[in-house]
């Protein structure tokens, strides 16, 4: 019998409940975060009709992926066409009845920014994409709908509980794409976490969050592996690149080091970072936690290593792009002689990375994965930025996650001889290093 769609509230209520108890962690009866468990009363108090929309369109993709059903795929897919033409309509409504009151800024309601979510949730399930050009679209939009309650907007409650759950996709998307995030400045990176502190993962986020920042400000803008690619072809070492991406180094060491000292257990508890040289983190007073996706905490821990690794690869590759010019240009610098050094631990970092993924691959996951583009991103950075044999391994690592390689190089770079969908190198920005780099001392 073919899945027959309803519009009874009912039909939406069994959708939701089967969402909300797929949405359970293996290793834990708790649900992920406490904005999740409100959805049932927003559905009936919401005065935004694209909220229940969107939520019918995600639920009924949900049911589609689980029973195998053709009939309810389409009906989602006729659910999302109706979110996306009535939240526009909405939005546009909004912003005219604001300046017809007069406001400068229209400041959204919760379900304003959990609608672009919900339809980052029906892309991951009905299409399997978890990086793809409409996930990151999605995300993006989420993440711009909440910058518009400003930082102060997200200092508690359940505002604070989204922005720390749109962070750490915000900081992904600002990587692979090379522009800032949403929340990249000072004032973002401190006003909605007060004095209270962070939990490890958000000072990881902060030096992520940097990374993109100070290629943009050296003028370099773009995907990150095009990026790295033009310094190290440079006529001209960018001012200041050096010393910030040292900086950064520096701060990652020191990440890792109270990483490694902090039980799983106690990873998201708060932290703040003391005014010593060097600069340590302390874990704030009382018992103090921060909300977070999942409570999952061996998944965590070894996802929050994988983004570690991530970056330093991305940190130790920019400091290598700036050896290899600093040596063709005949700069006396210190980055040439690091230039070994650099290499060696960004190949380090990617064998780490691609390590973490294939333990992953062999483990039970999260029934929410697909709320979890940080589980991807890693194998991304190595597919973008290492050598061809450790590039090729994370491909198909991606292959495997079921993500759509031309989805994934249109986001992040290509890998062999793929269709690219952005100009790119033909297998990674290290290999193109390299051959620049034996060019360079060929011509000597």
């Amino acid at each position: 019998m073919l899945y027959q769609p309803s519009t009874s509230n009912a039909i939406e209520l069994f959708l939701v409940s089967q969402f909300l108890s797929f949405s359970r962690p293996h290793d834990t009866p708790a649900l992920p975060i406490p904005w999740l468990m409100k959805i049932p009363e927003w559905m009936v108090t919401s005065q935004v009709p694209a909220f229940r929309f969107s939520i019918r369109a995600a639920t009924t993709a949900l049911h589609a992926k689980l029973h195998q059903s053709p009939a309810a795929r389409v009906e989602a897919y006729r659910w999302y066409v109706i979110t996306l033409n009535t939240f526009r309509a909405h939005l546009s409504a909004q912003i005219r009845n604001e300046m017809i009151e007069g406001n400068t800024k229209f400041v959204p309601g919760a379900e304003e920014i959990i609608i672009p979510t919900f339809l980052c949730l029906f892309e991951t399930l009905a299409n399997e994409e978890t990086v793809g050009p409409a996930v990151i679209q999605h995300l993006s939009a989420a993440c711009r709908t909440l910058q518009l309650r400003g930082p102060e907007g997200c200092r508690e409650g359940l505002f604070h509980q989204m922005f720390i759950t749109y962070r750490v996709p915000s900081s992904l998307i600002a990587i692979v794409r090379g522009t800032l995030s949403e929340f990249a400045n000072q004032d973002w990176r401190s006003i909605p976490f007060g004095e209270k502190g962070k939990a490890l993962l958000h000072h990881l986020v902060d030096i992520m969050l940097c990374t993109p920042l100070y290629l943009i400000q050296a003028g370099h803008q773009g995907p990150m592996e095009h990026s790295i690619l033009r310094i190290a072809k440079s006529d001209t070492l960018p001012p200041g690149l050096e010393q910030n991406y040292r900086r950064l180094l520096e701060q990652l060491e020191n990440w890792w080091e109270a990483y490694e000292s902090t039980p799983p257990e106690e990873s998201e508890m708060l932290f703040t970072i003391s005014d010593s040289t060097p600069k340590k983190y302390e874990k704030a007073e009382g018992v103090q936690y921060s909300p977070t996706l999942f409570r999952q905490r061996e998944t965590n821990h070894a996802l929050t290593a994988s983004l570690y690794h991530a970056t330093s690869l991305i940190v130790h590759t920019v400091l290598h792009a700036l050896s290899i010019a600093s040596e063709r240009l005949g700069r006396p610098t210190s980055l040439p002689s690091r230039s070994k050094y650099h290499l060696k631990q960004a190949n380090a970092h990617s064998n780490m990375i691609i390590e973490y993924s294939t333990q992953r691959q062999a483990e039970k996951p999260s029934r929410m994965e697909f709320l979890r583009p940080s589980t991807r991103f890693p194998l991304l950075v190595v597919k973008m930025l290492s050598p061809p044999e450790q590039s090729v391994k994370a491909t198909n690592l991606l292959r495997q996650y079921h993500i759509s390689i031309a989805m994934a190089n249109k986001i992040g770079g290509s890998a062999g001889g793929e269709n690219r969908l952005l100009p790119g190198p033909t297998h990674s920005a290290a290999l193109h290093i390299a051959i620049m780099q034996n060019a360079a001392m060929q011509n000597r």
